[in-house]
């Protein structure tokens, strides 16, 4: 008996090393980015290596603002993932009704389709994207941007979304449509407000996705007043020093939106990812 309770608390804290080691191991490159950004850039290329800022400055962060545009390239990233994520539920929406509701012929191969659409490499499409937007004067736009990240993210959100389509009975909808509801007012009015989980978690990942993005915006934007912030953090870069602490700054600049966005949609995002795990 003694041995079987030992063997289950060692079995415990072996669970618990490996997940703080887990834990430890993904986030301490940001926490070092942090700390980074924090420290003179004596102490940065100090040797040996000081952990701790020793003092904590924050002048690094006024000189991000002050040595590139970094506003605009925020409004930019702001503008382009909001506008490839609104597209794309809106498109994911219609789509995922259509497969989930109504009797498409062969919806489910077309289901497998978009995923495998998703796992084409981006390296491989951006010669073609960039022959198309240029003859459509689609250069250095917003448009550039939002239309591929569009594209790149429906197939996940198809996927998401039908399947919490699927989940919602069918005895609600036709109550809506006995009551005078159109397919679209239904639609509106009780399948997508059911399904805020699924649709929350689309949301999240298309933006995140657009957020992150780097080679197509390094790609198809030339002029620097149109930069995202992960091609505008580049920017920082001197041509004969790198400024870790600079661009260390820049990175938690561009970091800070996403953790407030997690945060705030946490229970949705959470609940969205394990519905399938919990329904079935």
């Amino acid at each position: 008996m003694l041995g079987t309770d030992f063997n289950s608390k060692l079995e415990g804290a072996g669970f618990y090393i490996i997940v703080i080691f887990l834990l430890f191991y993904s986030f301490f490159p940001a926490l070092w980015l942090l700390l980074t950004s924090l420290k003179k850039t004596s102490q940065i290329i100090h040797v040996p290596i000081e952990f701790f800022p020793d003092p904590v400055v924050f002048s690094q962060y006024k000189e991000v603002f002050s040595k590139a545009p970094f506003d605009q390239f925020i409004l930019n990233s702001v503008i382009v993932s909001l506008g490839s994520t609104l597209l794309c539920i809106f498109i994911a929406t219609l789509a995922s009704y259509a497969l989930a509701r109504l009797n498409v012929p062969g919806k489910n191969v077309f289901l497998v389709s978009f995923l495998l659409i998703s796992t084409f490499p981006l390296i491989a499409l951006m010669v073609p994207l960039f022959k198309i937007f240029r003859e459509l004067s689609l250069l250095n736009t917003y448009w550039a941007l939002i239309l591929p990240y569009t594209v790149f993210s429906l197939p996940i959100s198809i996927w998401i979304l039908t399947t919490f389509f699927r989940e919602i009975p069918d005895d609600l909808e036709e109550a809506a449509r006995i009551d005078g509801c159109s397919r679209v007012s239904a639609l509106v009015r009780v399948i997508f407000p059911l399904s805020a989980p699924g649709v929350a978690t689309a949301a999240m990942i298309s933006f995140v996705n657009s957020w992150n993005e780097f080679t197509l915006a390094f790609s198809l934007m030339s002029d620097k007043s149109m930069y995202t912030l992960p091609v505008g953090i580049t920017y920082l870069k001197d041509q004969y020093t790198v400024p870790w602490g600079l661009i260390s700054s820049g990175i938690i600049i561009a970091i800070v939106p996403l953790i407030i966005l997690i945060i705030f949609f946490q229970k949705r995002l959470i609940s969205g990812l394990t519905a399938g795990a919990i329904k079935g």
